[in-house]
Parts: C-alpha cells; sequence; structure tokens
C-alpha cells in the first residue's frame, strides 16, 4: 500500500511538469515590474498568476507583453516579446 501511494503521489508530479512545459512558448502580460536584482515580478499566464523573473536580467514594466523561455521551480522565466 505505501509503494502505490509513492507511486500515485511521482505519476502526479510527472503530469505537473508535463503541464509546465506546454507553458513555454506563450505569450504572458507583467502584472507586477519585473526585477531581478530585488526578486520581483509578476505575469498572468491563461487566468493565472506567476512568479516571473527575466532569462537575461533585464527590467521588464508592467503591461509589456512576455513569452516564456522555461520554468524554473514555480517562476516563468521570461523573455520581451519583440
Amino acid at each position: 500500500l505505501v509503494q502505490e501511494r509513492h507511486f500515485g503521489a511521482f505519476q502526479g508530479a510527472a503530469i505537473e511538469v508535463q503541464f509546465f512545459h506546454v507553458l513555454v512558448g506563450k505569450t504572458a502580460i507583467v502584472i507586477e515590474p519585473i526585477d531581478n536584482s530585488v526578486n520581483k515580478g509578476r505575469v498572468t499566464l491563461e487566468g493565472t498568476d506567476w512568479a516571473a523573473r527575466t532569462e537575461d536580467g533585464s527590467k521588464i514594466s508592467e503591461g509589456t507583453p512576455v513569452k516564456v523561455v522555461r520554468i524554473d521551480g514555480a517562476k516563468l522565466i521570461v523573455s520581451e516579446e519583440k
């Protein structure tokens, strides 16, 4: 029974990782200015707010569209859309 619970937990984690992977390449909107130097910044993507940091360390102002480059834990790593 304990092994089944661990397998179930692992299986759920795998599904979560796959879900986050689909966010890469999508466009989000900055809702709190992103500034890596003070560990701040938030974006909204598909109705969900996320902590965000920039790939290159640049600052990005509120209202700017950004592209999700990768996921780092619970943070979206983004770059400004050109």
